[in-house]
């Protein structure tokens, strides 16, 4: 009786980890939180999902790439021109 509990428990627990998909060190955030944190959760998804195959399928790295694009953007945006004359 115990080899069959012991035997479930195995097939559960390789079940379960096999189904465990990696989203990166920050995943399921919103697309908000990971704007507000571009600096350095957000830069750090970034990094981490280019080193993952089919990371433009990972919703994570989606969401933490545009907030980051956004970002970048937006301070571009607040930068006043320097005038180099």
């Amino acid at each position: 009786m115990n080899i069959k509990i012991i035997l479930l428990v195995v097939i559960a627990v390789a079940a379960f980890a096999g189904c465990a998909k990696s989203e990166g060190p920050y995943a399921h955030q919103s697309s908000k939180w990971y704007y507000d944190h571009a600096k350095n959760e957000t830069a750090a998804e970034v990094k981490w999902c280019q080193n993952q195959p089919g990371a433009s399928k990972i919703q994570s790295c989606v969401d933490a790439a545009t907030a980051l694009q956004k970002f970048k953007f937006d301070a571009w945006v607040k930068t006043p021109p320097s005038h180099g004359w």
